[in-house]
């Protein structure tokens, strides 16, 4: 590994999931150094996940992490222990992400009832837009 340019551990772990990454990460000092790099984490976003949505208040690591987890719950896999486990972030991001998908869910259960409503009232709304397109319709032939 020490034979190894920075830039081919780079080439190297492009396309590693989050799990062998870090495995990857502690092989020795050299890669743990380039594993600590913002750059080195930017890359692998840009390279596996060029079109993840980025919170620009987390890092890129931060944001690597929840790009990974997004593909790893699109496959159908639910929150999974053995890759992010290992990294306390993960699961403090992991938390707040499903505390803001709780939060959508009981504001769309608030909405519901005002959207039944909306669609109750449309044939009412529309009989009266008739009935003062009928009105103008009769007024306007009046004034003419």
């Amino acid at each position: 590994m020490e034979i190894l340019s920075k830039d081919d551990i780079w080439e190297l772990a492009k396309n590693m999931d989050y799990k062998t990454t870090l495995r990857f990460c502690s092989q020795n000092r050299k890669t743990r150094k380039i594993c600590e790099e913002d750059r080195f984490w930017k890359y692998k976003l840009e390279k596996q996940y060029p079109d993840a949505q980025l919170d620009p208040e987390l890092s890129a690591r931060d944001n690597y992490i929840l790009a990974e987890a997004k593909k790893l719950r699109t496959e159908g896999y639910k929150y999974t222990t053995t890759a992010f486990d290992q990294d306390p972030k993960y699961n403090e991001l992991y938390a707040q992400e499903q505390e803001i998908l709780d939060q959508i869910e009981a504001l769309q259960e608030k909405l519901r009832p005002v959207q039944e409503e909306i669609v109750d009232l449309r044939p009412t709304y529309e009989e009266k837009y008739a009935q003062l397109t009928g009105t103008a319709i009769a007024l306007e032939a009046l004034v003419s």
